[in-house]
């Protein structure tokens, strides 16, 4: 009877240091998740800051962009067919008078 008591009282204390050690575990986890909520909530503060701050730079106003998307676009194409176009006329320039 006394074996048996000590094996119960055993196994009960086997048992509560497993729950405890569950228990740690789950609240590690928690805190571990709230930290990460946390983080994610203020990264998206911070993009959304930047995303008003984009805004503000494109030009919109009352929420409305200036310009299109596309409309920038052909923008920066016409420019950089532009830049292509005065690199290429000084170098056959150079080359003309190489030539000349």
């Amino acid at each position: 009877m006394l074996i048996r008591a000590l094996s119960l009282g055993f196994s009960l204390c086997t048992y509560r240091q497993q729950t405890s050690a569950d228990a740690e575990r789950s609240r590690k986890g928690a805190e571990d998740l709230e930290l990460h909520v946390r983080n994610t909530l203020l990264t998206a503060e911070a993009l959304q800051d930047k995303a008003h701050e984009l805004n503000a730079t494109l030009g919109s106003r009352d929420g409305a962009p200036e310009k299109s998307v596309n409309e920038m676009n052909d923008e920066i194409q016409a420019m950089h067919e532009e830049l292509r176009r005065r690199q290429l006329s000084s170098k056959k320039n150079i080359a003309d008078k190489e030539l000349g």
